[in-house]
């Protein structure tokens, strides 16, 4: 059993590649003809008046970093407060309209205020609503958010909301009379 151990890093993948295609023989013809071609480099030249200057070596330097920013969105004039104040109680009455007291949340005596936070898009359209503060009954909190589920759709956005996304905190109280 013979082995055959080629040495790469002095040889070359020139090298490796013949010697892979024409066995041991064509690998030591070709370290051959590498090793005269590295002397012949190495000879000293003639140097008889001549200057020879090496190549110029360009200069790459990275170009700063540049920091990237979103461009500047336009900012639309802050909603003011008692045009949100007054949509808001316009819907609270609208919501208000379709109480139902659910019939156990009756028999049992419990009463409690539902507080629903609702997310309004720029088309008017509801796009979200959550019950912000338990009643600390469940079946008062669905009670609230089917309200609110049936007084769609809402009324109508004052010109100063319209086209805008606003939140509205909307109180539900269930409370019984004595």
């Amino acid at each position: 059993m013979s082995i055959k151990v080629l040495i790469v890093s002095v040889i070359g993948a020139a090298t490796v590649a013949a010697a892979a295609a024409g066995g041991y023989s064509a690998l030591r013809h070709n370290a051959a003809d590498m090793a005269a071609a590295r002397s012949a480099s190495l000879a000293p030249a003639d140097t008889s008046g001549a200057v020879v200057e090496p190549p110029p070596q360009a200069r790459v330097e990275p170009a700063p970093a540049q920091p990237v920013s979103p461009p500047p969105r336009a900012q639309a004039p802050a909603l003011d407060p008692n045009v949100l104040h007054d949509y808001g109680a316009i819907v609270s009455n609208a919501v208000a309209k379709k109480k139902v007291y659910p019939r156990l949340a009756l028999m049992r005596r419990w009463q409690g205020t539902s507080e629903l936070k609702l997310q309004v898009g720029a088309d008017g359209n509801i796009k979200a609503l959550t019950v912000s503060h338990s009643s600390g009954f469940g079946i008062l909190d669905d009670q609230a958010m089917k309200m609110v589920k049936d007084s769609i759709p809402l009324p109508t956005l004052p010109d100063a909301l319209r086209g805008r996304e606003f939140a509205l905190d909307i109180p539900v109280a269930f409370k019984l009379q004595e």
